[in-house]
């Protein structure tokens, strides 16, 4: 589907009308890909895909998937740091697969106001023992 699709939209002049349809087909076929590649990883029949990320990007890829968890009179405002250092992590799971979680069950809440998505970077103290205990 990935495949034809993208073929497709290389074929189609930019101001196709079709394109940004085509443009969500292609991101929910790679959606698809990459929760069947975490279900396989989970399931021991596949593996992690750990590589650095630039979160802020992350975040702002998963934008539709936030708003669409959010009551329509709920805004969600970005504040996103540009200049983080990226961080390595298994590039399915993280602030992607913590929306589509959070996802589940929200559409009957009668919520207003504002929602805020931060991204920063700050200096964290942590106990040498946590860090013993979670490497070991």
């Amino acid at each position: 589907m990935l495949g034809c699709a993208s073929v497709a939209q290389r074929l189609l002049p930019e101001s196709s009308p079709a394109l940004p349809a085509l443009n969500d087909v292609i991101a929910a076929a790679r959606r698809a890909a990459e929760l069947t590649r975490q279900l396989l990883a989970y399931s021991g029949k596949g593996r992690f895909e750990v590589r650095a990320i630039d979160l802020s990007e992350h975040v702002r890829e998963i934008t539709h998937l936030l708003e669409a968890t959010l009551p329509k009179k709920v805004r969600l405002e970005l504040e996103l740091d540009a200049s983080l250092p990226a961080v390595e992590a298994d590039h399915g799971g993280g602030p992607r697969g913590e929306a589509e979680r959070r996802a589940q069950g929200r559409s009957g809440e009668r919520l207003t106001g504002r929602a805020r998505a931060l991204t920063s970077a700050r200096r964290q103290s942590v106990a040498r023992s946590f860090l013993q205990a979670l490497l070991a």
